[in-house]
């Protein structure tokens, strides 16, 4: 059985329209390009610390992450060798996130920085897995 998995995301920068030689093609967009900058979901100007002894008046999980919309699909064909043995051979084509839809992580446990303090204070820091694809071929004898 094999798996392909979609590949990584590329930063498109603009390119200067004059004859640059070979090595300014490939240094400016090392030089000039910026990080792509992170989705910020949470507004952190909307939450203050509490006074100091004092209990913030925030419940628990009062904020609620996106939703996720997953497709997992499969296709299966039986070619039939033989009827009086029942050997056949199948084929699969699985496919994991199907329609390959960016699909940010919602949880707290590594998706969204929910440290008050810090620089990255609701922004999403991981997503879930791309496309993948498996094809398997399957004999019973």
């Amino acid at each position: 059985m094999s798996e392909l998995a979609a590949g990584k995301g590329a930063t498109v920068c603009p390119i200067l329209r004059t004859a640059l030689t070979w090595l300014a093609r490939f240094l400016i967009p090392i030089l000039f390009c910026q990080a792509p900058k992170k989705i910020q979901y949470i507004d952190p100007a909307a939450f203050a610390l509490p006074a100091l002894g004092a209990f913030g008046n925030l419940g628990r999980n009062a904020l609620r992450g996106p939703g996720r919309d997953n497709w997992n699909l499969s296709l299966f064909k039986s070619f039939l060798f033989s009827e009086t043995r029942g050997s056949r051979l199948e084929f699969r084509v699985e496919t994991f996130n199907t329609w390959n839809h960016t699909q940010l992580r919602g949880d707290t446990g590594g998706g969204i920085s929910n440290n008050f303090g810090a620089s990255n204070f609701g922004q999403f820091t991981s997503a879930f897995d791309p496309r993948i694809l498996q094809l398997g071929l399957k004999l019973y004898f």
